[in-house]
């Protein structure tokens, strides 16, 4: 437990210290309490938070795990038991450090983040200056620490897709405003629906109200309409929802990636690749004689001749040009010269040289 504190200044532990640990582990507990009923769900804008909101262990979720950690260390440091508050500060890092690992490999979870780097702002506090334990523990939680925050920033601006996949073949801005674009998406989703992806663009407050519509549409577990423009035309601005926080950051990610872009219209279209699968592979035609192109089966030809028939022997044409008696045959010169050179000569010669 000393190690996580240099032995030099473990009694050097000013009030000042002791309640700021107080007020930092109450921050911690609010916290965890608001993540764990959902309140801090509108500032996760990340894909961890939504695949990890509902993890439990033992029946309960991880937050509540979260809040206990808190509560004790602040508990401890309140009745002035430094040494035990540093010692379990130490381990919930410790912890935490596999969880931003895991985290890391997978998806980063902004609130995550938020509760882990509370708790390492706690364990500063209590455990400096540090001892070798307590600076091998830090450095491990920023290590792991780093990558996360990494993949936060890339995830909070990317655009955000309404339907499919951010690096789909075919990427469709479009407003719920424009007849032109809500036609491309209509077109975009009955051929390729599979390999297309539709990132909604807000123009104005109604906009994104209308957006709201087919967001909370879509979270009912309803299918992406196959008429946008008939979904919209049903759907009036005032009637619907006012936008959240979190869905007007992604529409506001979604306007700074059309910018980057360079694109001033929508509709606006982008592929990469083909949006579909190859097609078939055909059989290979009969490649026939060498030299000669490949036909396909025809009565008349030799083998579909009937039973006691042969084919007829080739004629040989004339040729085109009559030549006269006992003239030489053209052998790639120029007949007009006199004479013509005797290639097999000249080979003959070289090769007695």
């Amino acid at each position: 437990m000393s190690t996580l504190q240099s032995s030099k200044n473990a009694n050097a532990f000013s009030p000042l210290r002791k309640i700021l640990a107080v007020f930092i582990a109450l921050a911690g507990v609010a916290y965890t309490v608001a993540a764990a009923q959902g309140m801090a769900d509108s500032v996760c804008v990340t894909a961890g938070c939504e695949l990890y909101k509902d993890t439990k262990l033992f029946g309960y979720s991880l937050w509540w795990f979260g809040t206990a950690g808190f509560t004790l260390v602040g508990l401890l440091a309140l009745l002035g038991r430094i040494g035990l508050a540093r010692f379990a500060a130490g381990v919930g890092l410790l912890i935490d450090v596999g969880l931003l690992g895991l985290l890391a490999l997978t998806a980063p979870c902004m609130s995550c983040l938020v509760a882990g780097f509370l708790l390492l702002l706690l364990f500063f506090v209590l455990a400096t200056p540090m001892g070798m334990a307590g600076r091998v523990i830090a450095i491990a939680w920023l290590l792991v620490f780093s990558p996360n925050i990494i993949g936060a920033m890339k995830s909070v601006t990317d655009p955000w897709p309404i339907y499919g996949e951010g690096n789909a073949s075919i990427r469709l801005y479009f407003s719920p405003t424009c007849p032109a674009c809500l036609l491309s998406a209509n077109e975009a989703l009955a051929v390729y629906p599979e390999n297309s992806a539709l990132f909604p663009l807000a123009k104005s407050d109604g906009d994104a109200r209308m957006i709201t519509a087919l967001v909370r549409h879509l979270a009912d577990g309803n299918p992406m309409p196959k008429d946008l423009g008939a979904f919209f035309a049903n759907t009036s601005p005032e009637a619907s929802p006012e936008p959240g926080p979190d869905l007007r950051w992604k529409l506001f990610r979604n306007e700074l990636a059309f910018s980057s872009l360079g694109a001033e219209q929508v509709p606006f279209l982008m592929m990469s690749g083909r949006p579909g699968p190859l097609p078939s592979a055909e059989a290979k035609p009969d490649p026939g004689r060498p030299g000669f192109p490949s036909q396909p089966d025809r009565p008349g030809l030799s083998r579909d001749l009937p039973p006691g028939m042969t084919p007829a022997q080739p004629s040989i044409p004339s040729p085109i040009f009559p030549q006269s008696q006992g003239s030489p045959t053209f052998s790639g010169c120029n007949p007009s010269e006199e004479p013509c050179p005797d290639t097999n000569s000249s080979l003959l010669d070289k090769e007695l040289e």
